[in-house]
């Protein structure tokens, strides 16, 4: 019985791609070096957050291969029944046994149009390698599209799976062969604290505690793909705790041919959607002093986890934020000096624990909302804001998707499109006004301009600002942007000083 079409469209761009997942110790000391939070898991008593290793799916160009084979890169993060477990904590679905059994029937049968571990393209157009710090639903192939087509037009794409508690799961290999299972977390459901600690929300618990945790796993990332373009392949391969001994050899052999491939200083990108989108935020506040970022990417990101600004003295200190300084200011919102500068500082929306938000980006940024985050005004105001006072002469830019919703960036509108199972008309609720294909098609167009450095010259970058906020009432008595779903409406364009990569 036939479950469902070709569920992922093959990418558009000129490479064929291949994917690898790599699993590796976190470089001693840890990049931060610290617990990130005094809280503890009720079911073990364990810290609620551990940095062991760093996971994540690389997405690269590589020299044409057949997709029929049978190492291609499963959708589904295995073991597929614990996986749908973790889907079901992570959507309090109260019979976790349902989703198991539709990630079986479905999800699992689901692979994406790469195959595994094939040679890295023997020419390039481009060695830009770009780090997605990936979604709020926490897994590489929730946000695969986009990673591949960006692959398919010549760049690394390095999707961090984080162990943040952010995601449904995530299993973490440890030595030895032991594995640590990281489930969804919320704080006033799954966490204690120590007498005489205030118990944290689940915004305070993002901000304080994973924002930091995950700043630290885009360091490791960052130093392990440092060493591949060093020419550590072969220990990198021996070292990979997702590849199977007897293959670990002819992996090193390939990954040796990554020597001086893997673009870095001055070509690094950072980009990410939703709780990733924040997290790109802050990297970028860090600036070269701790992240080799040259540029930045954020899909619809949910600015309110990003912490408050570091003090004046702090600015005064340095004229770039480091790490420990980001952190140590997550960790005390409550206690950071106001910046008298308004220039300096973006206001959070209206109740945000945020705080301030320091505007000391001096790199480029691009921001892609959906319709539905440009439509809350509060969290809208925030984002352009940051978007606004982008500094040292960088271009920066603000669309957004005209019809789209938050999961428009996903994978989920596509497969849901797709799967005859499910009804057409929930998957095109899920998927907005905005057909998935034509939507995530924009959204990769948009993004390969701003990384090839068109910038006001490219069809999309292009276009001029538009006036008003472009709103109507549709049919359905629901305010909306004016436009044709897939279209574009752009908030803020400025070139700056024109750099490509």
């Amino acid at each position: 019985m036939v479950l469902f079409r070709q569920a992922l469209p093959r990418y558009s761009g000129q490479y064929s791609v291949s994917t690898l997942d790599l699993e590796l110790a976190v470089p001693p000391p840890p990049a931060v070096g610290r617990s990130f939070s005094p809280a503890t898991l009720k079911a073990s008593g364990k810290p609620a957050l551990e940095l062991d290793t760093v996971l994540a799916t690389v997405f690269y160009p590589a020299n044409p291969h057949p997709t029929s084979s049978s190492a291609r890169q499963p959708w589904l993060q295995r073991p597929v029944g614990q996986t749908g477990e973790g889907y079901a904590r992570f959507l309090n679905f109260s019979k976790p046994w349902v989703l198991k059994a539709l990630f079986w029937l479905v999800g699992a049968r689901i692979r994406l149009p790469v195959a595994q571990n094939s040679p890295l393209a023997d020419h390039l157009a481009s060695s830009s390698s770009s780090a997605s710090a990936d979604t709020l639903v926490d897994s590489p192939d929730s946000a695969s599209h986009w990673c591949g087509e960006i692959a398919s037009r010549g760049y690394i794409v390095a999707a961090i799976e984080h162990r943040d508690g952010s995601g449904p799961v995530s299993v973490v290999r440890l030595d030895g062969g032991d594995e640590r299972v990281v489930d969804y977390l919320r704080p006033e459901e799954h966490l204690s604290w120590p007498t005489g600690t205030h118990p944290q929300t689940s915004l305070e618990f993002r901000s304080s505690a994973q924002l930091p945790f995950r700043l630290a796993e885009v360091s490791a990332l960052a130093h392990h793909l440092r060493r591949l373009n060093a020419g550590e392949g072969a220990a990198v391969a021996r070292e990979n705790r997702r590849v199977a001994d007897r293959e670990k050899d002819e992996l090193g052999k390939r990954l040796e041919r990554w020597k001086g491939r893997v673009g870095l200083d001055g070509e690094m990108v950072m980009a990410g959607h939703s709780f990733g989108g924040a997290t790109t935020i802050q990297v970028l506040r860090a600036g070269n002093s701790a992240f080799p970022f040259v540029r930045g990417i954020a899909l619809d990101p949910w600015a309110d986890p990003i912490p408050p600004a570091p003090s004046p003295s702090h600015r005064r200190r340095s004229s770039s934020t480091s790490l420990a300084q980001l952190v140590e200011a997550a960790e005390s919102p409550s206690t950071a000096e106001a910046d008298p500068d308004p220039a300096a500082t973006a206001s959070s929306r209206d109740g945000a624990k945020g705080g301030k938000v320091p505007l000391d980006i001096k790199v480029p940024l691009l921001v892609i909302n959906s319709e539905s985050f440009t439509l809350w005004k509060a969290h809208y105001k925030l984002v352009r804001d940051i978007v606004t006072s982008v500094g040292g002469g960088a271009e920066r830019y603000l669309l957004t998707l005209v019809g789209s919703i938050h999961t428009s960036f996903s994978d989920l509108p596509l497969l849901l499109s797709s799967l005859p199972l499910v009804p057409s008309s929930l998957a095109r609720r899920t998927g907005a006004r905005v057909d998935p294909l034509v939507g995530l098609g924009a959204v990769v167009d948009a993004c390969s301009e701003f990384l090839g450095g068109e910038g006001r010259t490219g069809a999309v970058l292009g276009r001029e600002v538009d006036q008003g906020d472009g709103e109507e009432k549709g049919e359905d008595g629901k305010t909306r942007l004016v436009g044709e779903p897939g279209s574009w409406r752009v908030h803020v364009a400025s070139e700056g000083k024109k750099k490509t990569l």
